[in-house]
């Protein structure tokens, strides 16, 4: 299995969103870490090692934050219903909708990890952050 984890640095995200920025939003609270998970390809992969990394560091709740292209709509609300994952859309367009869902377990992780990476692959944004759901959308002074 070939994963890359890795801690960026301070200068990669920001408080205030910067359009030619690793990242296009803000980051509003003083964060520990951030981490950075990729290359996980999932036939390869051992679909429990993120899951029981979460259990181990007691990370749950877990609130993902994704762009979920139109086209991907009813597969995500579908697999999240099936899992009863809590989900709430923060924006909804024509083209994609950004969506936050709150797992609570190893369980829920191991049904909707393999759709996150998914539309990780697919370049989509996909976040997520542990114990608090920090995400939101408003308007902001960019860069």
């Amino acid at each position: 299995m070939n994963i890359s984890i890795g801690y960026l640095p301070n200068k990669y995200y920001d408080f205030t969103p910067d359009a030619g920025g690793c990242f296009p939003f803000a980051v509003d609270i003083e964060v520990p870490s951030v981490v950075s998970i990729c290359d996980i390809y999932l036939p390869e992969c051992d679909e429990n090692f993120v899951p029981s990394w979460m259990e181990n560091i007691k990370a749950y709740p877990l609130y993902f934050c994704a762009d979920v292209p139109n086209y991907f709509k009813d597969e995500y609300e579908e697999i999240l219903s099936a899992a009863q994952i809590e989900y709430r859309y923060l924006t909804e367009g024509k083209v994609q909708h950004r969506s936050v869902a709150k797992i609570q377990d190893e369980k829920q992780l191991v049904a909707a990890f393999p759709f996150y990476i998914t539309l990780g692959c697919g370049g989509e944004t996909v976040v997520w952050g542990t114990k608090k759901d920090v995400f939101s959308v408003e308007s902001r002074k960019w860069k």
